[in-house]
C-alpha cells in the first residue's frame, strides 16, 4: 500500500488528434526504460502471429498529465496519416511506480491506442474484472505473483478482441453460493472488551481503543499501518474471514491474514483493503495484485470483506458482491490483522471479525 495509504486511481486515456494529411517522416525516439516494454509488446504478438515493425512513435515523460481536468497516469495523441503516434506517461502517477506489474499495463495500454489503433472497452468478465486492457481507467488488473494467471489471457485479448472467458473468470462463487449451514465459526471478536489481545492506547502516529462495541482507530500523523492479533488459522482448512468496518472518505482499512514470520522481513500479510471507493487486493510482499472501482457505503455505514480461501483459490468479496478472485499456492502464517491509514484525522471503527471453517 502507498505510504501516504490513500488509494488514488488515475484515468488512462488515449487521445485521436488528426494534424492533416500530408506526408512526414518517422520519428523513433523512445527512453531506455521503456524499451523493454516495446520489446516484449513486438515479441507477445509474433507469438499470436501478428508481425509487427514499431518504427515511428515517441515517449516521452510528464508530470501532472490531464485531459479535460482528469488525472491521467497515459495519453496517446496519434498523428494523421504517416504522422509519428505520442505516448506520453506520467512516471509520478500510481500506475507507474505501483510495481512493474501495473507499470506494464499502463505502456501496453496506450500502445494499445497509438500501435494497435484500439479504442476503450467498458465491459466486465462474468468475475467482474474487466474484460480488456483497454479498459477506460487505470485499476490494475492482474499482479505479479498472486493474479499473474490473468496476465496471458489479458495480451490475447489485446491482440485479438474476440478472445473468450477463461475458466478462472467463469466458475466462480457467489457470496451466497455457500449457506451458513455450510460453516463453521472459529473465532469471533465482537470488540466488547479489551482482553482480545488487540494492541489500544496512543502513539505519535495512531490512537487505538476498545469502546462500545467497536475498535476505535484515529490517524494522528498520516500514513499507513497495520495491527495483528494470532488467531491460529489452519491454513490448511477451506475458510472465510469477515471483518466490518466504518470509515470516512479520508481513510482506508482492510484485513490482513496469514502473518508468516521470517527472519529480517515484515510479516507476509495478505490483504484485502477499502478507500477512496476503490478495493484493492494483495500483499504486503509482492505489492498490489488488482484494484476495482466498488460501491461502498459510506460512513457511519459499516461495510463488509470477506475472504474465502478454496483449495488454493482466494475469493474476496466487498458487501456480498464478488470483487475478484486469486490464486496463492503457499503456506502462511496464523494471523488476523487489520490494516489502516490515511490523513491525519481520520477515524476508522471495525466492530467485527469472524473466521469460520468451510465444511
Amino acid at each position: 500500500m502507498s505510504s501516504s495509504g490513500r488509494i488514488k486511481i488515475l484515468v488512462i486515456i488515449g487521445i485521436v488528434v488528426f494534424l492533416g494529411s500530408c506526408k512526414k517522416d518517422k520519428v523513433y525516439n523512445v527512453p531506455l526504460i521503456i524499451q523493454p516494454y516495446i520489446d516484449e509488446f513486438i515479441a507477445e504478438a509474433a507469438t499470436r502471429g501478428l508481425p509487427l515493425d514499431i518504427d515511428n512513435l515517441v515517449v516521452v515523460f510528464e508530470e501532472e498529465l490531464k485531459v479535460d481536468g482528469v488525472e491521467a497516469a497515459g495519453l496517446c495523441q496519434r498523428g494523421g496519416r504517416n504522422g509519428t503516434p505520442t505516448i506520453k506517461i506520467d512516471t509520478t502517477s500510481v500506475n507507474w511506480q505501483t510495481n512493474l506489474s501495473s507499470r506494464e499495463q499502463l505502456v501496453f495500454h496506450e500502445l494499445g491506442h497509438c500501435v494497435l489503433e484500439r479504442s476503450h472497452i467498458e465491459e466486465r468478465l462474468s468475475n467482474g474484472n474487466y474484460r480488456s486492457t483497454m479498459r477506460p481507467t487505470g485499476e490494475q488488473i492482474y499482479g505479479p505473483e498472486y493474479s499473474s494467471f490473468k496476465r496471458s489471457y489479458y495480451f490475447d485479448e489485446l491482440f485479438d478482441i474476440e478472445t473468450p472467458e477463461q475458466s478462472w473468470s467463469i466458475d466462480v462463487p457467489q457470496y451466497n453460493d455457500i449457506s451458513p449451514a455450510a460453516k463453521t465459526l472459529a473465532f469471533e471478536e465482537p470488540f466488547n472488551d479489551a482482553n482480545g489481545g488487540w494492541s489500544t492506547g496512543q502513539s505519535n502516529s495512531t490512537s487505538r481503543k476498545i469502546e462500545g462495541g467497536f475498535y476505535k482507530i484515529k490517524i494522528l500523523q498520516a500514513g499507513g499501518y497495520y495491527v495483528d492479533n494470532t488467531l491460529a488459522i489452519q491454513a490448511d482448512k477451506d475458510f472465510e474471514i469477515e471483518y466490518n468496518l466504518t470509515l470516512d472518505e479520508s481513510g482506508f482499512s482492510g484485513i490482513l491474514w496469514g502473518g508468516e514470520e521470517r527472519p529480517g522481513f515484515l510479516p507476509s500479510f495478505k490483504l484485502m483493503y477499502i478507500g477512496n471507493e476503490v478495493v484493492s487486493i494483495g500483499s504486503i510482499v509482492h505489492g498490489t495484485e488488482s484494484s476495482y472501482e466498488a460501491a461502498q457505503n459510506n460512513s457511519p455505514l459499516s461495510n463488509q470483506l470477506v475472504v474465502r480461501k478454496i483449495g488454493v483459490n482466494l475469493y474476496c468479496y466487498l458487501n456480498q458482491s464478488l470483487i475478484d478472485n486469486i490464486m496463492i499456492n503457499e503456506s502462511f502464517g496464523d494471523k488476523i490483522g487489520i490494516a489502516f491509514g490515511g490523513a491525519a484525522g481520520t477515524e476508522i471503527m471495525v466492530d467485527n471479525i469472524k473466521l469460520l471453517y468451510l465444511n
